[in-house]
Parts: structure tokens; C-alpha cells; sequence
């Protein structure tokens, strides 16, 4: 160990949720709680995972979610032991596969472990990878499909979801898009909807369709915005206010009438939608759609 008490040499390490305490024994192996995590590394690289769950960092987001969770309902960070350490790099490789093949992964089934690959040299990428070349055959992707169907998560499992998607849990939370960033989507987006990128190039709606359309549309009650801001040819309002002294005023463009009078247009609107009662005496009585020409 070097003088901050991490192993130098090569080391596998566990991590333990500490909100489930009891005698777990899978094999040879023995824990005082449930394991979630078995990995190799060197260094500090058993507690980097830490760190990578509060800087969003980790591709595992099963295993982060956990750790968040922890933190979230206990307020400490998971229990982590390191089993075996001093060992060369490939006896490591071949302890942490076996460790996560007796104790077992959850996203096989076959243990509470969140690693997602079986470790080892079968956690590399690339050619290393056990299923680099490899892919499903269509009967097995219709196995999974079916398998599938009907499946409804349970609302406390929708409310963990979220919550671990929420605040904190959100990757790109307290972080923004960067200028380039924004362009680049912008890009993309005009590119994905525009000529051949657009959904509906070279088609065109059924009648059906189009008549469902304008029948929204019909529906659609414009705001006060949208009619005062519209173009020539859009609907606008005619105001019947009342004055302070209780005269009716009928007024077709309000926007100007209130700038003649040092009144705030955006008040006198905000009268009309029924957020304020009066607004320095005035009061609308009225509003009636016009039709310029």
C-alpha cells in the first residue's frame, strides 16, 4: 500500500449495500451484507466509482442509480472491501470474473450484482468483447419481444424512475449546452426536417387526416397575444373598457391607446384574461374579435 493506504499492485474489490445487513454466502464467498458490485483496479480506482456517480461519468447507470440511492436514504457512501489485493493483472482479470459468476448479475437474472458484463477480460471493448461480431437471431429477438409484452412497471417502481431522474439523479443536471453544442443540434434538426430528412417528404395527408386537422384547429381559441400580434389578415380585438368614472370606451387598437394614455399595456391585458380585477380604475367589460380588412 502506498503511504494514503491504496493497494498499489492489482486488487478486487466489492461493493456492499448497507441498507441490507445479514449473512450472504455465495460459495466460498462470504458477506456481513448484500454485495452489488465486484470490480478490479489498481490505485484508487475502487472508490472512483464515487466520484463518477456525482459527476454523472459512469456508463452504468444501474450501478450509479444504487449508489445514489444509498446515499439518498442513508446518507453515507456504499460499504467497499477489498477481497484479494497484491496480484498481477491477469490473476485479478480471472478473480473478478469468477466472483461475478458465483455471486451472480441482476441483468441476467442470476444474482443482485449490477455489473453488466461478466468481467474479466469479457469486460473489454471492442474485439475483446464476448459478444464483439455477435448478434441476436431473429428468433431470439422475437423471444425477447414477447417476453416483453404486457410488462407494466408498478407506480412505486415509476416513482423510483423518476426520482432517480430528478434533481441530482438528472445527468445533465446544474450543466448547460455549450454554444457549439447548440449549433451542432440546430444543424442536425434542420437537416432531419428539411428536403429528404423530413418524415414527410414526397407524402401527403389523407383527406381524412386534413379534415381532422382543420377541425383542431377550429377548436383552437387563440390568445390575446396571438390575435393583437397577428398578421394583417388575423382576427383582432375590439376592447370595451371601462374608466375610472365608469364611461364605456370601445377601443380597436388597445395597444396604442394605452401608450397615448401612460397606461401599461401588458396590465390592461392581464385585466382581460381575469388575473387582475382593475388596473388604476380601468376595467374591461368586453373583448369581441374584429377582422381587419
Amino acid at each position: 500500500m502506498n503511504k494514503a493506504g491504496i493497494p498499489d499492485k492489482c486488487y478486487v474489490y466489492v461493493y456492499l449495500d448497507p441498507r441490507k445487513p445479514g449473512h450472504y454466502k455465495y460459495g466460498e464467498y462470504h458477506f456481513v451484507y448484500e454485495p452489488f458490485y465486484v470490480g478490479k483496479g489498481t490505485s484508487d480506482r475502487a472508490w472512483l466509482h464515487l466520484r463518477e456517480s456525482v459527476q454523472n461519468k459512469n456508463n452504468n447507470t444501474y450501478f450509479t442509480n444504487k449508489i445514489k440511492n444509498i446515499r439518498r436514504l442513508t446518507g453515507f457512501d456504499p460499504h467497499i472491501i477489498i477481497h484479494t489485493m497484491g496480484m498481477c493483472d491477469e490473476s485479478a482479470y480471472v478473480l473478478e470474473e469468477r466472483m461475478i459468476d458465483i455471486i451472480g448479475r441482476s441483468n441476467i437474472g442470476t444474482g443482485p450484482l449490477c455489473n453488466l458484463t461478466p468481467g474479466g477480460l469479457g469486460a473489454k471493448c471492442g474485439e475483446d468483447n464476448w459478444w464483439y461480431g455477435k448478434h441476436h437471431t431473429d428468433e431470439a429477438k422475437k423471444k425477447l419481444s414477447i417476453s416483453h409484452v404486457g410488462m407494466k412497471a408498478s407506480e412505486e417502481t415509476k416513482k423510483r424512475m423518476s426520482d432517480s431522474m430528478t434533481g441530482e439523479g438528472n445527468p445533465f443536471y446544474g450543466r448547460k449546452h455549450s454554444e457549439s453544442s447548440l449549433k451542432k443540434m440546430s444543424i442536425i434538426q434542420t437537416i432531419n426536417n428539411t428536403g429528404e430528412g423530413n418524415p414527410m417528404y414526397g407524402k401527403k395527408h389523407p383527406q381524412e387526416r386534413i379534415d381532422r386537422i382543420k377541425e383542431s384547429c377550429r377548436k383552437i381559441k387563440p390568445t390575446v397575444d396571438q390575435i393583437e400580434r397577428g398578421s394583417k389578415t388575423a382576427s383582432k380585438l375590439r376592447y370595451t373598457l371601462i374608466d375610472p368614472e365608469g364611461n364605456e370606451i370601445y377601443v380597436d387598437r388597445v395597444h396604442w391607446f394605452c401608450k397615448e394614455r401612460g397606461l401599461c399595456y401588458t396590465s390592461i391585458r392581464n385585466v382581460a384574461q381575469g388575473k387582475y380585477d382593475q388596473y388604476k380604475g380601468w376595467k374591461v367589460f368586453d373583448m369581441t374579435p374584429r377582422r381587419t380588412n
